[in-house]
């Protein structure tokens, strides 16, 4: 978890607080799709931290807030209300009013969010820094836009990261086994499973399982022609190939190659004419241990990056901007949060307003033109052109 991020707030209990009501409005069209399940999760996890919480079509104003699952919705809604567009500025509202943020893909979704944030919506919550920097880049006031990170649902795990051995071993030690046997001895292969092809490593599976791997032995038969075959069956299943020799190639790193899996092998032999022949080169034990314990460091760095991204984090953060919004703070740290917006390429803004053409909003822009125009006429010019188009 980030700085940033716990700029939030880090606060798991209310603390005493009184409970808040929450509307999270979402419209049938949506409600089957992935921002129900935002609902459906919201709903789950909010009461835990002091919000009562449901979920409707249309906005609530016995509520503190109500919190829109569609960045359009609330501009859309709230247009055609009456007064929205007059000189005196839109109709006060008691609830105070969210939306989630996402998918500003055209100029006419910009202009409809920004027109939301001036009129309709008192906070944008984005879902990327990179979205609320791009959002204050075209003009829009930081401190009416912050941003929470998307859950999972923690549904998955990790599995096994696959290392393939197609060698047999040899009495004088010419592939260079210890090598495996001292890596063993200091890394945590917890993460790792080994498949090994190949007679005479008797010895050196108990040790790899001390070290906590997993490891499908596979000696072999009388049969070297269904022996192989076994073998090519089982490589596009590796996501690395080992091979610790020192003897001008292992065969088995060409099938290997050919299937496109990883190498872990030495720098000699033919492995050196093969371009991108060597993913992780060693020469030495000292060498092999770092590519390993390199590996699972990766692997490590991309679960962890994730680990916090939970439903119920999620719903905590809402929480606690819900809170500090109708208390009258700033709910959390704005632009200066977050890394300044990239700049689009000329591609990503020539995209950005040919998308105009397509948008999902140009008819509701086609007709908010006369409720602008209706808005900023005179209450007598607007009874006299009422009853001209009657």
């Amino acid at each position: 978890m980030t700085h940033r991020e716990r700029a939030a707030g880090d606060s798991d209990r209310p603390g005493g607080t009184r409970r808040l009501t929450v509307r999270i409005v979402l419209d049938s069209l949506n409600a089957g799709w992935i921002i129900g399940k935002f609902a459906r999760r919201m709903v789950e996890h909010l009461p835990e931290f002091g919000v009562e919480v449901d979920v409707g079509e249309a906005p609530a104003e016995s509520v503190d807030v109500n919190h829109w699952l569609t960045y359009s919705e609330p501009w859309t809604s709230a247009f055609p209300a009456p007064g929205y567009y007059s000189r005196n500025g839109p109709p006060s509202r008691r609830a105070k009013a969210t939306s989630l943020v996402t998918h500003i893909d055209d100029p006419l979704k910009l202009a409809a969010l920004k027109e939301s944030l001036d009129r309709a919506v008192d906070l944008g919550i984005c879902m990327s820094t990179d979205t609320l920097g791009q959002l204050v880049r075209s003009g829009i006031d930081p401190s009416k836009l912050c941003y929470v990170l998307p859950a999972h649902d923690s549904a998955v795990a990790p599995r096994r990261l696959v290392v393939g051995i197609t060698s047999r071993l040899y009495p004088d030690g010419r592939k260079r086994e210890d090598l495996i046997v001292a890596m063993a001895a200091k890394v945590d292969l917890s993460e790792f499973e080994f498949r090994i092809f190949g007679r005479g490593w008797e010895r050196v599976v108990p040790l790899l399982e001390g070290a906590g791997a997993t490891v499908r032995y596979e000696p072999g038969s009388t049969d070297m022609d269904v022996d192989y075959r076994t073998t090519l069956e089982a490589i596009p299943g590796f996501d690395f190939y080992l091979y610790t020799g020192f003897d001008e190639g292992s065969m088995g790193t060409l099938d290997a190659l050919a299937a496109g899996v990883e190498t872990i092998t030495t720098p000699q032999g033919f492995h050196l004419d093969i371009d991108g022949g060597i993913t992780h080169p060693f020469s030495n034990a000292a060498e092999l241990i770092a590519v390993f314990e390199a590996i699972g460091r990766e692997r490590r760095r991309r679960v962890n990056g994730v680990r916090e991204l939970t439903w119920r984090t999620y719903a905590r953060r809402h929480a606690e901007i819900w809170r500090r919004l109708v208390a009258g703070e700033r709910p959390v740290a704005g632009a200066e949060a977050a890394p300044p917006g990239r700049r689009r390429s000329i591609s990503e803004a020539v995209r950005f307003y040919a998308n105009a053409r397509r948008s999902t909003l140009r008819g509701y822009f086609v007709r908010s033109f006369w409720y602008r125009l209706k808005g900023g006429l005179s209450p007598i010019k607007r009874r006299i052109l009422g009853a001209r188009q009657a």
